[in-house]
Order: structure tokens, then C-alpha cells, then sequence
């Protein structure tokens, strides 16, 4: 029997993915994502929420901001997370949002 190996993930980062997340965020995705720790649609999950956050607190997200979302995703056992819970998070883990900034 032949077996067709499944084409890799290639994911590049959108202009508005560029302003919000950092390079070492989107690494650490790229890395986990390689090593098999994550998947493509959880890829997708965290990005997508790191965007809503990163506009809603103007600023960049960062690796251990994309690493507490992460975390939170996969070990709250929540089918649907919303943004709302990932802000109380990264606010009880004492990151400093100034809301008067923009993301740029």
C-alpha cells in the first residue's frame, strides 16, 4: 500500500497579523506547530484571539502572552473561548496594558 504524505502547513503572516503579533509570537507558533505540540486549527485559534486581544488592549502580543492563551485553550476544556476570558487572564497574570496606545 502507498501512503501519501499529507503536504506541510505553510502559514504566512497577513499585514494586520504583522502590527499585532511579534516575530517571537509567531515563531514560537511556527515551532510548536512543527514539533506536533499544536495543530493548524489551534494555530488559527490562538491567532485569531491574540488579534482581538492585541486590538482590543493596543499592543503587540508577545510569547508568553501567545503562551498563556495556549495554555488557557488547551487546558480549560473549552470548546469556544472568548476574548473576554482570555483579557481576565492575561490581567490576573499582572501584564500592564496601556490602553492609550495603538498597536503600531
Amino acid at each position: 500500500m502507498i501512503e501519501f504524505e499529507q503536504p506541510k502547513y505553510n502559514r504566512v503572516m497577513s499585514s494586520e497579523e504583522k502590527e499585532v503579533l511579534t516575530p517571537e509570537a509567531f515563531g514560537y507558533l511556527i515551532d510548536l506547530l512543527q514539533m506536533g505540540s499544536i495543530d493548524d486549527e489551534t494555530m488559527e485559534r490562538i491567532i485569531i484571539i491574540a488579534l482581538q486581544v492585541g486590538n482590543f488592549v493596543k499592543q503587540r502580543v508577545t510569547r508568553q502572552m501567545v503562551d498563556e492563551i495556549l495554555n488557557f485553550i488547551i487546558f480549560s476544556g473549552q470548546r469556544s473561548v472568548s476574548v473576554k476570558d482570555i483579557l481576565d487572564l492575561l490581567i490576573l497574570s499582572d501584564h500592564e496594558f496601556d490602553f492609550g496606545n495603538e498597536v503600531n
